[in-house]
């Protein structure tokens, strides 16, 4: 997989997913923030966007701050892995702009 990604959970919560319940949307992000802190090894508090240039995961929490990590080659496969897979899920339930 190539490329690089940016999930925002605004974009769960859009038009984007709107075809899917609220409560599938919150546990989207919860497993997607639970993979990618397990992955990293770095627990995140509310996430609100996740980001991945690269091999740089930047990660903007709900209450502002911003958490940029420097990733080795196997975790920003990882990462990139767990994103396409829930950006894949959304597309598979539905229209994805």
């Amino acid at each position: 997989m190539s490329g690089d990604f940016a999930v925002s959970y605004l974009s769960l919560s859009s038009a984007s997913a709107s075809h899917l319940p609220k409560t599938l949307k919150k546990s989207l992000r919860d497993n997607l923030s639970q993979k990618i802190s397990q992955i990293v090894e770095v627990p995140f508090e509310r996430p609100k966007n996740f980001s991945l240039e690269g091999k740089t995961l930047t990660v903007l929490e709900k209450s502002g701050y911003t958490i940029s990590i420097e990733l080795e080659d196997d975790q920003a496969k990882r990462v990139r892995k767990a994103i396409a897979r829930s950006l894949g899920f959304i597309r598979n339930t539905g229209d994805f702009e």
